[in-house]
């Protein structure tokens, strides 16, 4: 698990990695983290998104210190589907630290007010089965020089119903939303864990390809004009920065962790807010 990793920068969006794929959106999620000592320890509400490879959560509280959880599934264990006699169903588990931060496993609840625990939770199994057996002979996708964050395609959040593959173990529930398409962004950068699916890379030395905006897409003759409409172009405030290699003794909060790297800390496309500096004393009193 990882925190404040996964939402942008107005911390109103989600943030999928490239050849990840959202699958169910649920509004109205509480979540609890039951950490000890040094580990997360929480009471958050807000949408639980669930893709091809984790589960994220993305909090709707004004001022919280945590905006959003990335869960991967690789790192989830004794996940297991509540039905308690008198409230909500709900999903519990354990989960490990994807960057180190803490030491163990942080035991986990997600309450689902509006029913679909069930429904979701079965996903959530199935694909967790299926990313565990890819991890056996999982490589590590090339990371790109450079990280960039752009308006999510529609491939990446088509209905899973759509999907022969999803549809073949994953079931609707009235409670799952539509995704926020407008909230929905997608990073250059692949997944650093294996999910439900292989990766989409051929090649050992080939880079997941840029995002074209309209504007720069090579024009099409009369002929080849296709019938769908083009990606929208990246939001006004679209960030791209560099990976940043921090010194090995800083303290990982946030950021992109690769587990084959543990030197390496990546960090995320946001900027959160932060009280102003306290003014010096010798101005102070002048």
């Amino acid at each position: 698990m990882s925190i404040n990793t996964a939402h942008s920068q107005d911390g109103l969006g989600v943030v999928l990695y490239y050849g990840e794929r959202l699958l169910v959106t649920y509004d109205g999620c509480k979540l609890k983290l039951m950490g000890s000592a040094k580990q997360p320890n929480a009471k958050l509400g807000g949408s639980a998104y669930l893709t091809s490879h984790r589960v994220v959560f993305l909090t709707k509280d004004k001022t919280p210190a945590i905006k959003s959880l990335s869960m991967p599934f690789v790192f989830m264990k004794r996940v297991e589907i509540k039905q308690p006699t008198f409230g909500a169903n709900y999903i519990g588990g354990f989960v490990r630290s994807e960057s180190g931060q803490w030491e163990g496993e942080v035991q986990f609840e997600m309450v689902f007010n509006h029913g679909g625990a069930i429904e979701f939770g079965k996903a959530l199994l199935e694909l967790g089965t299926r990313a565990s057996k890819l991890q056996r002979t999982y490589q590590m996708p090339p990371i790109p020089p450079a990280c960039e964050i752009y308006s999510c395609p529609p491939p990446a959040y088509t209905p899973f119903a759509n999907d022969p593959y999803y549809n073949s173990f994953m079931q609707p529930h009235p409670s799952f939303s539509p995704p926020p398409s407008d909230y929905l962004y997608q990073t250059n950068a692949p997944p650093p864990y294996p999910g439900a699916v292989p990766p989409p890379y051929n090649a050992a030395s080939s880079t997941p390809p840029p995002y074209m905006a309209p504007d720069s897409m090579p024009p099409y003759s009369g002929a080849q004009a296709p019938n769908y409409a083009p990606y929208p172009a990246p939001p006004a405030n679209c960030m791209r920065m560099n990976f940043i290699v921090l010194v090995f003794s800083f303290p990982a909060t946030t950021g992109y962790y690769y587990p084959q790297d543990p030197n390496t800390f990546y960090a995320p496309p946001l900027n959160h807010a932060s009280a102003p500096p306290k003014e010096a004393e010798d101005k102070k009193n002048k």
